[in-house]
This record gives C-alpha cells, sequence and structure tokens, in this order.
C-alpha cells in the first residue's frame, strides 16, 4: 500500500476509534494549519490529523487509540516554543495532540479566594480580561500578567 491510499486508511480507522469521545478531528489543510508552524514561522511540517480534545480522559482514549494504530504523537501545548518541537515532521503520518481545548474555568471558590482552572496557552499575547465564564470576586488577583 502506498503512502496515497495509507493516509486516508490510517485516518478512517482512527476516526472510528475515537467516534464516541470528546475529541474533535481535524484533517483538512485550512483547518489544521495553525497547528502545522510554529508561531514564529521557522518550522512547518504536515500531519495525518489534529486532534483537540476537551478533557483529560479524552487525551488518554487519543493517546491509547494512537498507540494502537502504530501512529505517532507530536504532542502541543500553546504551539509557543522556540525548537519547533511541538511541529510535526513532513511525511504527514503523524497526528498533533493539540492541548488547546483545555482551557476552562472549573470552580470558583470564593470563601476559599481561588479559581481552579484547565488551561492550555494557545495563543502568543496574553490577555488580562478574565474568562466570561468566571464571576470571581474583585479582591482576586490574576497570577498572570499580560507580557510586552
Amino acid at each position: 500500500m502506498d503512502d496515497q491510499q495509507m493516509k486516508p486508511d490510517l485516518l478512517a480507522q482512527l476516526s472510528a476509534a475515537l467516534k464516541d469521545a470528546d475529541i474533535r478531528i481535524l484533517h483538512t489543510g485550512d483547518d489544521m494549519a495553525p497547528a502545522l508552524n510554529d508561531w514564529r514561522g521557522r518550522f512547518r511540517g504536515a500531519a495525518l490529523a489534529v486532534l483537540q480534545p476537551e478533557s483529560t480522559a479524552a487525551v488518554a482514549r487519543a493517546v491509547r487509540a494512537c498507540a494502537d494504530l502504530g501512529i505517532q504523537i507530536v504532542p502541543q501545548g500553546g504551539n509557543t516554543g522556540l525548537c519547533g518541537g511541538a511541529t510535526p515532521g513532513d511525511a504527514q503520518t503523524e497526528v498533533v495532540l493539540s492541548l488547546s481545548r483545555l482551557n476552562h474555568v472549573r470552580n470558583v471558590d470564593k470563601v476559599g479566594s481561588a479559581l481552579t482552572l484547565r488551561i492550555s496557552f494557545v495563543e502568543t499575547s496574553f490577555s488580562t480580561e478574565r474568562p466570561a465564564s468566571a464571576k470571581a470576586p474583585s479582591r482576586l488577583v490574576e497570577p498572570l500578567a499580560a507580557i510586552p
């Protein structure tokens, strides 16, 4: 089987293995483009697909499915590294496991003055705005400041 036949077959097997999981599977060029290039534009790659799980359980399921199918994984947190380690190679046989959807406010503890967050930084700049879903008491100090 040549590479052109292998890609759709492997993608179909991966999609079938993850059909009930809360994982977004991107497989077209425009959808995958942000995950295939580093933020500085110095490294470019290609991938079979980009997987965007919604939870840590979905991350585990994606890793298990890829291992079962012999698919290599390129983990990607915020894609802000400087050495290209989160950029896939050119063979289109790897998947990018993007953690970009793991970015939710899980709990606001007004008594304990604490926020419980599930975070993945997915932009190259930071915002000092609070997430719309977080109605934190005004006396809480945000631990991250904008970096120019």
